[in-house]
């Protein structure tokens, strides 16, 4: 049996006038709505704890959720590209630059400790081949 059909049968009885099924309808349509933003939240939290990569593309392919939660959810797991999208969704567009901006920094020094610590063998055989020169 169908939704709607369901909905008609009340009228087909004489319990519900065609008025009364109208504020049915669209409470149906919010609880729905309701349940298709909840079920959003849940699938970017999950994706937040165990897919980071992921988390990007279902937010820019479903546009039924809660901006301010899923924002919430990726400051929450560092997801800095999401987080920095929803910003610019809600037209923060200086703290979206900021937290670029701001993720490029850590990962450039973390880069260049990377490099130093790679580097240190070479540096040490250098240092060490001019004391036994002297």
């Amino acid at each position: 049996m169908s939704l709607s059909s369901l909905l008609m049968e009340p009228l087909e009885c004489g319990k519900l006038k065609k008025s009364e099924i109208f504020p049915i309808s669209q409470s149906v349509k919010v609880l729905l709505k309701f349940m298709f933003q909840l079920f959003s939240l849940l699938c970017a939290k999950l994706l937040c704890r165990y897919e980071h990569k992921s988390v990007l593309r279902f937010l820019e392919t479903f546009e039924n959720y809660r901006v301010e939660r899923c924002l919430h959810l990726c400051r929450e797991y560092g997801i800095v590209d999401t987080a920095s999208l929803l910003l610019e969704r809600v037209g923060d567009i200086g703290s979206a630059l900021l937290l670029a901006i701001s993720s490029l920094a850590e990962k450039f020094i973390l880069l260049l400790k990377v490099n130093t610590v790679m580097q240190l063998p070479r540096i040490s055989k250098l240092f060490f081949k001019q004391e036994r020169g002297h």
